[in-house]
């Protein structure tokens, strides 16, 4: 096909099946010819026998971390009614997460170095000398790049892109209307990279419902991120004592 308007040549094919960074290729016009080749095609090292996959255009241009790519994983809970209205919270404590590899050209050519592609934690903690850690940000705080002015006060903006997605997202969970007088917590890890061309955008990648608790590196502050986003949903809506639980 014709190169995209927006000066970036490449596209993000996932295998809906997997988790963890596995069955995740890029594709670009340089390796297009591959994946099309019934012989050569990667596309069936994943998933069962109907395996489905996701293509999604690959962000651009990205907010990097000392020149890495770099998403950010936030927690976030879906709660329903028993009428069926859903209202979707946002833990303001988050991750980054951040390539082995600085980042080099949206035209491809790298496409096979998951390390310069995959931002995935968990993947990449496996290379201890490249992987940045597991870096918790509060995102009423910080500012997530301080060089680029287009990058204060994303949360907002985060909000506002990945609220819309749950609304629409509420009506396909697995779990029905919940009976009168009663109601449903679901908890979720949200994958998001924020672009930063003449206007900051967002981008979802997926929504892990529920999202894995364990941490790639056992660290404190990581194990404390997670215990108090779980912590917070589980005063306000179980026990009722309110606290950053849903302060989205």
């Amino acid at each position: 096909g014709e190169p995209r308007a927006d000066g970036c040549n490449m596209f993000v094919v996932k295998d809906s099946s997997t988790n963890g960074a596995g069955g995740v290729w890029i594709l670009s016009a340089k390796n297009k010819a591959t994946y099309f080749d019934p012989e050569l095609t990667p596309l069936q090292s994943y998933g069962g026998t109907k395996p489905s996959y996701v293509v999604q255009k690959y962000s651009y241009p990205l907010m990097l971390t000392d020149g890495r790519k770099t998403h950010i994983r936030i927690y976030g809970l879906l709660h329903t009614n028993s009428l069926g209205d859903a209202e979707p919270y946002l833990s303001k404590h988050a991750f980054l997460h951040v390539s082995n590899k600085k980042f080099v050209s949206y035209q491809g050519g790298d496409e096979d170095d998951g390390e310069i592609h995959i931002s995935n934690c968990c993947a990449n903690s496996g290379n201890e000398e490249a992987f940045a850690g597991e870096i918790c940000v509060d995102l009423e705080q910080c500012s997530l790049n301080p060089d680029d002015a287009n990058l204060y006060n994303t949360f907002g903006l985060i909000k506002q892109s990945v609220r819309s997605t749950l609304l629409a997202f509420s009506k396909y969970t697995s779990l029905s209307t919940p009976p009168k007088g009663y109601s449903q917590l679901s908890y979720l890890g949200i994958d998001v990279i924020v672009t930063k061309g003449s206007t900051t955008k967002v981008d979802i990648l997926e929504i892990n419902a529920p999202p894995s608790l364990d941490t790639a590196t056992g660290i404190p502050a990581a194990e404390d991120t997670h215990s108090g986003n779980v912590g917070g949903i589980f005063r306000q809506f179980v026990l009722g004592l309110g606290g950053e639980g849903g302060d989205g």
